[in-house]
């Protein structure tokens, strides 16, 4: 399956999904069963063109005594998916009120090799897996973009849904950074509510009543710049 085997619409819908709709369409709705076909083969399409890709790559640079290597997609155990954020990807630490919460960006945190497969590549597969709650497969993907962009940490659609994963494994403390990261730097994002009513129910599970009732109070304002 490639781009030839969608229509212009279905590219359009592609190109303009991300985790800003989570939790709007409902894909079990028989009016939207056709949106969850789209997702569905636009993950196969990805997925083909990141396995060509390595491939490919791996058919450049073997030796032709070398045995034939196939690459497989692995989906991490759930610890190793949970834990790589912060062993593999970079510690995310967060300022006071002065200072600019942020994801670590050092070099050593990012692969800077040359990539076979375009970063956005991995984020827009992560956007689909979690429209579709295959929430194990977005967190890789996830992880797979902020290891090979620089500034994912600036990605607003990437640090919600990567708010959202963590949220549904009841990581609360990594959910709480990417989404505190997140306001901090759009705090009229388009899903500003649904991002301070998860904090304000996270911070209630951790015995910070404080900001909770913070959050709860913020989640009902709303975040939509004046004209």
């Amino acid at each position: 399956m490639d781009v030839d085997d969608f229509t212009i619409d279905e590219l359009q819908l592609i190109s303009d999904l991300d985790s800003r709709q989570f939790g709007f369409i409902n894909l079990e709705d028989c009016p939207n069963n056709w949106i969850r076909d789209v997702i569905q083969r636009a993950i196969a399409a990805l997925q083909n063109i990141i396995i060509l890709a390595h491939n490919n790559n791996i058919n450049e640079n073997i030796s032709p005594n070398s045995p034939t290597n196939k690459v497989k997609q692995e989906i991490p155990e759930r610890n190793e998916m949970l834990l790589s954020w912060h062993n593999d990807c970079g510690e995310c630490t967060l300022g006071t009120k002065e200072e600019k919460p942020n994801f670590r960006d050092d070099e050593k945190y990012h692969d800077n090799k040359e990539t076979i497969v375009q970063p956005e590549t991995y984020c827009k597969l992560g956007h689909l897996h979690l429209l579709v709650e295959e929430y194990y497969e977005a967190l890789s993907a996830y992880q797979k973009y902020f290891k090979k962009k620089r500034k994912a940490s600036y990605d607003l659609a990437f640090l919600y849904g990567l708010g959202i994963v963590y949220f549904h494994f009841n990581e609360f403390r990594w959910s709480i950074k990417s989404l505190q990261l997140l306001l901090y730097l759009n705090p009229n994002f388009p899903c500003a509510n649904e991002a301070h009513l998860r904090l304000g129910f996270m911070h209630k599970v951790l015995g910070d009543f404080k900001s909770a009732i913070k959050h709860y109070q913020l989640s009902t304002v709303s975040h939509r710049p004046s004209i």
